[in-house]
């Protein structure tokens, strides 16, 4: 191997190097926590209209981020019916639990659309997971295609 090659290769162990010590100071800085689960699963009362799953994570001195892993997930694992998950401070004051149905408009940054369409939509099945730090702490607001239709909701 010649001089020049000798260099690149030293010059990209040194580049590789630093990419783990950059990663190792990144692992560091969210050290593993030790966190319970907690299941708040919810039985929709009303189909198409949203009712709160979860409360607003309220922080505190000891944990100021509550809310470390977030799944919610549509139980019907046959069949059509899905089920909407908003939320968001910005469209919060907008949401009436009871009332505000999927056809309901909202506006969302200056656009007024369906509650729908600003909706995550999960089908029959499918789950919407969060990790900490990008664990939402909002109100989450839900419902599904049917009255008694079920929604897992986990939180760590």
């Amino acid at each position: 191997m010649n001089k020049t090659a000798a260099k690149f290769v030293g010059v990209g162990g040194f580049a590789a190097g630093l990419g783990i010590t950059a990663l190792m100071a990144q692992i560091n800085f969210y050290p593993p926590i030790n966190a319970e689960s907690f299941n708040y699963s919810r039985t929709i009362t009303t189909g198409l209209t949203y009712q709160i799953i979860m409360p607003f994570a309220t922080a505190s001195p000891a944990i100021p981020n509550p809310r470390h892993s977030l799944t919610i997930q549509n139980n019907q694992i046959s069949g059509t019916d899905v089920c909407y998950v908003i939320f968001g401070n910005n469209i919060q004051p907008s949401i009436t639990p009871g009332t505000t149905t999927t056809s309901s408009n909202i506006t969302v940054q200056g656009q007024t659309i369906t509650v729908a369409s600003a909706s995550i939509v999960l089908n029959p099945g499918q789950a919407y997971t969060r990790y900490f730090p990008f664990v939402n702490q909002d109100v989450i607001f839900a419902t599904c295609s049917t009255t008694g239709d079920s929604i897992y909701v986990d939180i760590q």
